[in-house]
């Protein structure tokens, strides 16, 4: 593997999520699930391009942007990143790394929000190695924060066809089906991740969603409890505590918010969580407590109060 490799290798971890495996054998490395959110933005202080040595011939030229670009993203530094990579493939436009290099250029564009310039990057870059799996998870994950559900379904089913047990793929499949009202096939992508791997926090994860969907709560609180005894998440907690809510079991409802609160306190949703809570509880001063902090981290009081309905 060579230099230029890892910084693929590092572009790639940019947009996964590691969550937990269950039971006694924890394998992390297969749980790696892009989320298809926005990125977080970040702050940085736009660099001044250094202009590469001229006496240098091109195989130099194209790997000295190389370190300049993992420079700038270690950093942080997207916009500066952006310039390097696409200097990179004006130096050297055969270069048989230029996928790679197309691929990392649109995952610093997305980055920096600019999603049309991405996507038509990965699908150049698509182009040139039609069935890297990895490339293809990445404009699936591109798709679905542009709300392009039925194209990114698309790229999940095709890295299904190059490999039938990848986890992302079938987890990522799953869910956006979920989200469609596709529960069948939902049930079906998480099964068949389940079978290939019974300890999957993935699969029990997907499962605990599928079986929450269809009001199957006391169902769906054993699969969350499977993955959060191993990895608890904010994500998880909230989702145990509505089904807790749902079958009154509310001192058990009221331990997860307050876990996830500890998690991610700014998160809105914990907040209309506990104002639900505080309802079923009658401490109707504590609900306009919440509602007033769920309206502070983002949420519409309109969309709060219609949620306590």
């Amino acid at each position: 593997m060579n230099r230029y490799h890892l910084l693929a290798l590092l572009l790639t971890i940019c947009y996964t999520v590691a969550s937990a495996q269950v039971g006694v054998s924890i394998n992390e490395q297969n749980m790696k699930i892009p989320r298809g959110n926005k990125p977080e933005p970040i702050k940085t202080t736009p660099q001044k391009v250094a202009e590469p040595d001229v006496t240098i011939n091109t195989a130099t030229l194209y790997y000295n942007l190389f370190d300049s670009a993992q420079s700038a993203i270690t950093a942080q530094n997207f916009a500066v990143a952006e310039t390097y990579f696409s200097r990179m493939l004006a130096a050297d436009p055969t270069n048989e790394n230029n996928s790679l290099v197309l691929s990392n250029l649109a995952t610093v564009q997305r980055y920096q929000n600019k999603l049309q310039e991405a996507l038509k990057n990965y699908n150049m870059a698509i182009d040139l190695t039609p069935n890297a799996v990895t490339l293809i998870l990445n404009r699936a994950a591109l798709l679905t924060q542009m709300d392009s559900l039925e194209y990114a379904l698309h790229d999940y089913q095709r890295v299904i066809a190059i490999e039938p047990n990848n986890a992302e793929a079938l987890y990522s499949h799953g869910t956006l089906s979920l989200q469609q009202g596709r529960d069948s096939i939902a049930a079906e992508d998480f099964n068949t991740l389940l079978g290939y791997d019974p300890n999957s926090g993935l699969a029990h994860q997907g499962l605990g969603n599928l079986y929450k969907a269809r009001k199957n709560y006391r169902k769906a609180v054993q699969y969350y409890t499977d993955v959060i005894r191993v990895k608890p998440s904010s994500e998880l907690l909230a989702n145990r505590a509505d089904c807790y809510l749902m079958l009154q079991q509310l001192n058990e409802a009221s331990k997860d918010i307050q876990q996830a609160l500890e998690l991610t306190p700014d998160d809105a949703l914990l907040y209309v969580l506990r104002a639900k809570l505080n309802k079923m509880r009658f401490n109707y001063e504590d609900v306009e407590r919440d509602v007033k902090l769920a309206s502070k981290y983002g949420m519409p009081r309109a969309q709060v109060e219609q949620m306590l309905k």
